[in-house]
């Protein structure tokens, strides 16, 4: 959904009437050949894929949906560049982890309670 229409996000844009603004009419191949052809082309071609910035643009844009979603707001690509926020904990480090117990199908999960 955008600001001067919407799509299925599959092969039609549409306006904020309804209306179709474009179609997509080239050749549909499936996305896991496609997929695993790039990467047999790649590797036979010595031309690494980096998607690095695809994925990077990707993510910002659900972060961006998630705070105009929560907010209620319009979020701008600068907005959320410029933001001071955090989404993960505040220090990564390694060690143990303060979690319950798994628990195991069938097997009690505390001490047996009274009858």
């Amino acid at each position: 959904m955008g600001t001067k229409g919407y799509t299925n996000c599959l092969d039609t844009i549409y306006d904020l009437d309804g209306n179709v603004s474009w179609f997509y009419e080239g050749p549909r191949p499936r996305a896991y050949v496609q997929e695993h052809t790039d990467l047999v082309t790649a590797i036979r071609s010595e031309k690494p894929i980096n998607e690095a910035r695809q994925v990077a643009e990707s993510t910002l844009t659900t972060i961006m949906g998630r705070i105009s979603a929560y907010t209620g707001k319009k979020v701008s690509r600068e907005e959320i560049l410029q933001m001071d926020l955090r989404l993960g904990p505040s220090e990564y480090a390694l060690g143990p982890l303060a979690s319950d117990p798994v628990p195991i199908p069938g097997a009690p999960t505390g001490p047996p309670k009274p009858v």
